[in-house]
């Protein structure tokens, strides 16, 4: 997969429009991924003792979330190639506040605001939206708030001052 994923972004380098091909190809598997686990019927199976040995319910979950997961990745992956631009700019204080920042941010996200989804959607969708918000903020979220920092970095400092801190 990683030498299929370097060659597939390999060409999306060589002809940046198409990104959008990746995005919309990307976001169609997880879509069939999304209708697959909600029309399949899962077998249940017990062992000798009749207790479950795979849950019908825990893996179509579970293939909710794969779906969320890889529609956060692609749609952030497209947002932050397209319009954020993020780069790794700065001193390396600067990056470790901009990171400390970005850390807290997608903790309060991730075990605070997502998993509140679950409780007002129940089931597998509320499970994939969880786990797009999450994806979503580490690839686009994270990046534009860095960004965000460094502009209001460079506006508040005086033009010597930004020059010197980057």
């Amino acid at each position: 997969m990683l030498f299929a994923f370097k060659y597939l972004l390999d060409w999306v380098d060589k002809n940046p429009n198409n990104d959008v091909i990746v995005l919309v190809s990307g976001a169609a598997l997880c879509v069939i991924l999304i209708i697959y686990a909600a029309l399949k019927g899962y077998p249940v199976d017990y062992d000798a003792a009749g207790n479950v040995i795979v849950d019908p319910n825990k893996m179509s979950v579970d293939a909710f979330k794969n779906a969320g997961m890889g529609l956060g990745f692609i749609i952030g992956w497209f947002l932050e190639r397209r319009f954020i631009k993020f780069s790794v700019e700065g001193k390396w204080y600067i990056r470790v506040i901009r990171y400390a920042v970005c850390i807290g941010v997608y903790f309060l996200l991730k075990d605070l605001a997502a998993p509140l989804i679950p409780q007002l959607i129940s089931g597998g969708v509320g499970k994939a939206i969880e786990q797009f918000i999450v994806i979503l903020y580490i690839t686009a979220g994270a990046p534009l708030i860095i960004n965000l920092m460094n502009m209001i970095q460079k506006k508040i400092l005086k033009p010597d001052a930004a020059k010197s801190l980057s």
